[in-house]
């Protein structure tokens, strides 16, 4: 048994054990915090991404529409609005919009995109492609109303529909990607 004058160290003991327990959960503590920033870190550099290429697919039907009207022979003969969101531009890229031409197996939005553009933080990379092209006769509202910018309007006429596909891929300077892909159809 021990007695009175001989419990020297176990308060010490006892009080060093108290410490490094209060430090292991400090350090769980900070490492818990650290885990947690690097989530939402992600979440955020995720939804940077995504949202760049949502907004490169909102401005598919914008651009498809000029050049398919317009039909500019060169990145230069594009109008300034249009110059300023498209930092890059396929050379080819009227050909394919009129049909002319089409993209390789191969091409994605990575390696060979028709429009680059910068969004916010986010690098978007377009790459368009003319699906189909539909003739059809009168009778729909929507044709003979030109929905969708279609120039013509009017009585019971023919028109065409084009079909495009538009992948978008959204990109952060930290390499986060995000793709967007839609179906656009222009009518004559």
């Amino acid at each position: 048994m021990i007695k009175l004058g001989e419990e020297k160290g176990v308060v010490l003991i006892t009080a060093l054990l108290i410490m490094i327990v209060l430090a292991l959960v400090g350090m769980a503590a900070i490492m818990h915090s650290s885990i947690e920033i690097n989530f939402s870190r992600n979440e955020r550099l995720g939804k940077t991404a995504l949202f760049g290429a949502d907004g490169g697919v909102q401005t598919v039907p914008t651009i498809i529409q000029y050049y398919a009207l317009n039909k500019p022979q060169s990145f230069a003969a594009v109008t300034p609005s249009l110059q300023a969101i498209m930092t890059n531009t396929n050379n080819n890229f009227l050909n394919i919009v009129m049909g002319f031409a089409t993209h390789s197996a191969s091409d994605t939005p990575a390696t060979n995109p028709d429009v680059t553009m910068n969004i916010q933080g986010s690098q978007a990379n377009i790459l368009i492609s003319r699906v189909f092209a539909q003739q059809f006769q009168g009778g729909a509202a929507e044709a003979n109303a030109g929905y969708e910018g279609a120039e013509s309007g009017g009585g019971g006429g023919s028109g065409m529909a084009i079909y495009y596909r538009a992948d978008s891929l959204g990109q952060t300077n930290q390499k986060t990607n995000s793709t967007v892909e839609i179906v656009y159809r222009l009518i004559y």
